[in-house]
């Protein structure tokens, strides 16, 4: 399985989060990390969304 653009930004916002010493920093990458991999959700609902509605028989 390969990773996608979401899942490689929530990985690298999560391990800078880890490294990070300060306390603001920290928490802006970990806020970060939770609003990419929502963001990623998010995208892929819509995608599924979309591809149930083109191709609904129904509809045609």
């Amino acid at each position: 399985m390969t990773m996608n653009t979401s899942e490689w930004l929530v990985a690298e916002a999560a391990g800078l989060a880890k490294k990070e010493k300060d306390y603001k920093k920290r928490a802006f990458f970990e806020y970060l990390a939770e609003l990419c991999g929502e963001q990623g959700k998010r995208i892929e609902q819509a995608e599924s969304e979309l591809d149930g509605r083109l191709w609904n028989p129904q509809k045609w």
